[in-house]
């Protein structure tokens, strides 16, 4: 073995690869991101909870944690019906706090991997846990956020010693991707109840006793049917409420529901011999909207964790439900690089040294070094356990026993052509997101994934802001503009990497101040064929910069502008991104790209993913937080996009560029909540937040890889058998001009999946019916077991695009309530699944009633 800067042998590090988030379908349970967390006989193991470095050292937190957590092993154990608990926790302290002996070693848990992770306070309100998901309905989610507030500052009976159930309720969304069962912010609290023909709250099980409330007086007042409804919707009006009581309840489900209601242990069910228990399928929920009506006990015992009988129910005493814990420290050591570059081409291990000798000058650190390995196939033991490894390598043997190791990250480069290996290697190792095959490596993207590997490092304080490509053309002057947020701090940097002649740059900040090659900012290296830009400082606003040259050959000048995250007043932006092949089709790719500050999501962003594909073509697509779609939540900070028009077999190569300048809508979205100790009652708050200054992020999402069998000729794309997106936020309010009619809302179904085809769609409409579950059969065989009368319609639409359908549409019959369902339907006949059921009252039985009152 060569080493060819005389490095100490395998006593250096290197951080794990942490953005290579990579991108696939995890085999199970799905994913969003890779999970170390296993149920085994009823029991969860390695599960990983981290405290955020953002919290000052507390040993009595560490207590209270462990408290909670050996009380929501219990409640865990009771909602899952005998069928899970805690078995084994690892408490992850951040590196700032004191070292002590007692402590375990960090093996692969990080802040990022973590199940649940806990935050810092929000303004000084104790706010609820909160789940991050980008798929739901079965499929696990990205992680649970607790603030220490809700840990430490408990209120007033009955929230007080609930903070274990409030966590339950989080991880099983978290796990299982079940939601919400009562009206969230923005939403309706009533609906019209096709069993009762009146308003009801939105609740999980009908039993459920409250009080409805008005919301605009200073005393309780309560809202009575009498003299409380909008007769133009037959609802109750705006000011009234939902209260449900947080005791004296005799339903027992569902945990999914307000769980300050003692009562709740468990989720709704299936089981309707057991009205305290059986799921209210009519209720608009979120969690009937985007999972169809089902129960939440049928989505978690279809999920493998329970399907097929695994993890049968397991009689156990509270003191075998006590979890072990671990407590571990992050490391504080400053970690140093080391790359193997195990290839015969000299052009790999040229570009890999040159992209470490650019990434010592721009992180001003020497202990980043290369090792060329030649004449020998790495095996196994030639990884320490204790290193983080890049290998950059074209032997599928030597990629194999690297992966062994948690601690080693494989990038196969430019020139190997054996699709086969690759697809074999990926196809092992994806689940892992440590490996990076890159059949198009050159410089840039290597230096790419150091410089992501060396801020990972960091404690993710750095952040690559933006990366352009600019092609200077002669003399002629190239011009640009870079977003900088109030988040970004200090040690912003412009790095300006260049092919042949020395160009000429001038940046002006967003006051005006002119920065060039005569101050002391200004930075070049020959040898490196870079320029730097370093301020000690940021300036809030929007940055230019002027490049042009004196030669008139063209030249590609490559920009890079970075900057430390760690603010004293302002939290993070954060980025998390998702790439992978979904159940839908061999080639259809979901994309998420999960923004945050702090805990708060980053509304109003324009986001979009530029995918490279094997024949050197990029796509550009935008990515939508409009609850259409592949997105199933409007406006939380989740941008989302599905797309199927590959027609490259191999590897794909998806980056995202955010951009929130010059937008003034981008803002964060706190929801917090707060007790209301005169009424009991649990009050949630949402604040928005402008961010200043213009949010520019440049992040690489990962790499995909389609099979032969997964592409089609353009021909046979446009007919592939998929069907268009499910509509899951169908809503019916009656019209407030034309008394006859109901006006019909939903997000549009004609995405990229559809292949740009028109959109129609089929209306199915029920009259007076008293079971969801029979309408919903109904859309999917034309029969019908319910009473009432149900009818569908066909009606068009020439959309191809995202955007808000409406539609005015008359019943043909008399009758109490209404209940609506579509399926879009595309110019090649295909159908997509059934909508969620939306009601309303009959216009037509509000006219009736009218014309018996007149005279």
């Amino acid at each position: 073995m060569h080493n060819s800067f005389n490095a100490p042998k395998m006593h250096v590090l290197i951080v794990a690869l942490t953005c290579v988030y990579f991108a696939v379908r995890p085999a199970s349970p799905a994913v969003s991101r890779p999970s170390t967390m296993v149920l085994q006989n009823n029991e969860f193991s390695n599960v990983v909870v981290a405290i955020h470095e953002s919290i000052p050292e507390n040993a009595a937190l560490i207590d209270t944690l462990k408290n909670t957590l050996e009380e929501a092993s219990k409640y865990l154990y009771k909602a899952t019906r005998q069928r899970a608990y805690f078995k084994e926790i690892k408490i992850l302290l951040p590196s700032t706090w004191t070292p002590h002996a007692a402590y375990d070693h960090v093996t692969s848990e990080t802040l990022n991997m973590a199940d649940i992770v806990i935050t810092d306070p929000i303004r000084g309100k104790r706010s609820l846990p909160q789940t991050r998901s980008y798929e739901g309905c079965g499929r696990q989610g990205v992680h649970v956020l607790i603030t220490k507030d809700f840990l430490t500052n408990p209120t007033i009976d009955p929230y007080t010693n609930n903070s274990a159930k409030y966590l339950v309720h989080a991880f099983a969304q978290f796990r299982w991707g079940v939601f919400q069962e009562y009206a969230e912010e923005g939403e309706e609290v009533f609906y019209v109840s096709f069993n009762s023909g009146i308003p009801e709250a939105i609740k999980c099980i009908y039993f459920i006793r409250g009080l409805i409330e008005r919301n605009d007086t200073s005393s309780t007042t309560p809202c009575y049917i009498t003299n409380s409804l909008d007769p133009l919707t037959g609802l109750y009006d705006k000011h009234c409420v939902w209260n449900p009581y947080p005791t004296r309840q005799r339903a027992e489900a569902s945990i999914m529901d307000h769980q300050y209601i003692t009562a709740l242990e468990t989720f709704c069910d299936d089981n309707r011999t057991n009205y305290m228990t059986v799921h209210n399928y009519e209720a608009p929920s979120k969690h009937n909207r985007l999972c169809g009506h089902r129960s939440t006990w049928d989505i978690v015992t279809s999920t493998p964790d329970f399907a097929g009988g695994n993890n049968p129910p397991r009689f156990l005493l509270d003191q075998q439900l006590t979890p072990t814990f671990k407590i571990m420290r992050a490391s504080a050591r400053r970690k140093r690089a080391l790359v193997f570059v195990e290839s015969e081409s000299p052009k790999v291990t040229e570009e890999s040294l040159l992209a470490i000798g650019r990434l010592k000058r721009e992180t001003s650190r020497n202990d980043i070094q290369l090792v060329h390995v030649q004449g020998k196939v790495l095996s196994e033991t030639d990884f320490v356990t204790d290193e983080h490894v890049i290998l950059v390598t074209q032997n599928m043997t030597s990629a194999t026993h690297a992966l062994k190791k948690q601690n080693v990250h494989v990038v196969i480069p430019r020139g190997f052509e054996d699709k086969r290996v690759i697809s074999e290697i990926h196809s092992k190792f994806h689940h892992q997101g440590r490996v990076h095959v890159e059949g198009q490596v050159y410089v840039h993207q290597m230096l790419d994934h150091m410089r992501t590997s060396i801020f990972s490092d960091l404690h993710e304080r750095y952040t690559i802001i933006t990366q352009r490509e600019i092609i200077l053309n002669g003399l002629e002057p190239i011009e640009g503009e870079v977003g900088v947020d109030e988040t970004l701090a200090r040690h912003m940097t412009f790095i300006f990497l260049y092919e042949d002649e020395v160009p000429s740059i001038d940046l002006s900040s967003p006051s005006g101040a002119i920065f060039d090659m005569n101050t002391d900012t200004y930075h070049v290296d020959i040898d490196f064929k870079m320029i730097q830009f370093h301020f000690h400082f940021t300036e809030v606003g929007l940055w230019k910069f002027k490049i042009h040259q004196t030669a008139k050959d063209s030249q590609k000048v490559r920009l890079t502008v970075i900057s430390s995250s760690s603010h004293e007043r302002h939290d993070s932006i954060n980025v998390k991104t998702s790439v992978k092949i979904t159940s839908q089709g061999p080639n259809i790719v979901s994309m998420h790209v999960d923004v945050t500050q702090g805990v708060h999501p980053v509304v109003g962003l324009n986001v979009s993913a530029y995918v490279e594909t094997p024949g050197h073509k990029t796509l550009t697509l935008q990515l939508f937080d409009n609850g259409a779609g592949a997105d199933i939540t409007k406006h939380d900070g989740v941008y989302s996009r599905e797309y199927s028009r590959f027609t490259d077999v191999g590897l794909h190569h998806v980056t995202f560029v955010i951009h929130g300048y010059g937008m003034r809508d981008v803002h964060t979205k706190e929801e917090t909540f707060s007790i209301d100790m005169t009424k009991r009652r649990l009050n949630k708050h949402v604040t928005k937040r402008s961010v200043n200054g213009g949010v520019e992020r440049h992040v690489y999402g990962g790499v995909v890889y389609l099979p032969d069998k997964a592409i089609k000729d353009e021909q046979n794309l446009l007919t592939m058998s998929v069907p268009p997106s499910r509509v899951h936020d169908l809503r019916a309010t009656l019209s407030l001009k034309y008394r006859r009619t109901v006006v019909l809302t939903w997000a549009s179904a004609a995405d990229d999946v559809n292949h740009g085809h028109d959109i129609s769609y089929t209306i199915y409409v029920g009259y007076d019916i008293n079971d969801v579950r029979a309408f919903l059969d109904f859309t999917d065989t034309g029969l019908y077991n319910g009473t009432g009368n149900v009818e569908m319609e066909r009606f068009d639409r020439s959309t191809s695009g995202y955007g808000q359908e409406v539609k005015l549409w008359m019943p043909k019959r008399v009758s109490k309530t209404l209940a609506f369902a579509i399926k879009a339907v595309d110019s090649s006949g295909k159908v997509g699944p059934s909508s969620n059921v939306a009601s309303a009252l009959n216009p037509r039985q509000l006219m009736s009633r009218e014309n018996k009152h007149q005279p």
